[in-house]
């Protein structure tokens, strides 16, 4: 099944129960959650950023997963419902289902909860949250931010899988660790153990753009694919990031692809991007001079890191 969520058929003039006006193009957020501080919390965390609709059984999940429009960006999940149901089985399918769903397990901490740890973790969550522990709003919010772009680096990986060579495909997998807007090159050669003429060195190696143009690339890819698989605005997407706007990626996005975030939406989101990445032209392949007042490596224009002038480092 394609990536994402199919949208239900619908008669002129039909409208969803879970549809208003005013989402617009937020993105949804299932939550099976039985606490009502814990969906106090999690209402909090997304409160701007998406809608959030709480259901009490694997049943009720499901469906909405399968219906909700604008599509789930994510799920976030207890490891019973209400009725004493085990939901490990239900996220695994539908992870397998919907691969661009982003899915949380939300557990106790104690010992005695292990084996429903093991369950939500073999089911393929992309992250935990413990009750007690790491469940305030602001973790809440980190924790979606985190494994919606895990999800996405995921689908961004096998896109990329027959284009790069090995090693090649390990800097670009580690630029999606890490692909946090003030994530500079300096720290990506740190995580690879390598220096940064180094690094500079392996990339050109192996037919990747400098390190910094790298990294905002491998964003472009993952925003892309967020945009078309969950539907959401690009402002929406940004906010996920942890940025305040959505100029900078708006703005990145024009100047590596040449088109806007809405063009490479309609022309087919990641493909388009993969797409001119893989030109010999694309931004990055060839090595900058750094221009008069222009960022150095490291520093940030808006909150994403400029990569344009690491290519002599």
């Amino acid at each position: 099944m394609a990536a994402g969520n199919y949208l239900p058929h619908r008669r002129p003039g039909e409208t969803s129960a879970s549809e208003s006006s005013s989402a617009g193009l937020q993105a949804r957020v299932a939550a099976l959650v039985l606490g009502r501080i814990e969906r106090a919390r999690l209402q909090d965390a997304v409160k701007g950023r998406a809608i959030l609709e709480s259901v009490d059984t694997v049943s009720a999940l499901e469906h909405l997963v399968a219906c909700s429009v604008p599509r789930v960006s994510a799920v976030i999940a207890e490891p019973y419902d209400a009725r004493r149901t085990p939901v490990a089985p239900t996220l695994a399918r539908l992870k397998a289902e919907y691969p661009g769903v982003a899915m949380i397990g939300f557990c106790q901490p104690a010992h005695r909860f292990s084996s429903e740890i093991v369950a939500l973790v073999n089911a393929g969550v992309h992250e935990l949250v413990f009750r007690g522990i790491d469940d305030t709003a602001a973790a809440f919010r980190q924790t979606l931010a985190r494994a919606s772009q895990t999800s996405a680096a995921r689908q961004v990986l096998n896109a990329l899988g027959g284009h790069l060579t090995p090693d090649g495909l390990t800097i670009v997998e580690t630029c999606l660790q890490y692909a946090w807007p003030d994530f500079s090159s300096r720290a990506l050669a740190q995580v690879l153990g390598v220096n940064v003429k180094t690094l500079v060195k392996q990339c050109r190696l192996n037919a990747l753009p400098s390190p910094g143009a790298l990294l905002n690339w491998v964003r472009l890819m993952v925003v892309s694919y967020l945009l078309d698989a969950e539907g959401r605005a690009l402002e929406h997407v940004a906010a996920a990031f942890g940025l305040e706007s959505a100029s900078p990626l708006r703005n990145l996005m024009k100047r590596y692809t040449s088109l806007t975030a809405t063009e490479v939406c309609a022309a087919g989101g990641l493909k388009v991007v993969i797409g001119s990445f893989m030109r010999e032209d694309a931004f990055g392949r060839k090595d900058p001079q750094p221009r008069p007042g222009s960022l150095s490596a490291g520093e940030t224009v808006g909150g994403i890191v400029d990569g344009g002038e690491e290519g002599g480092e």
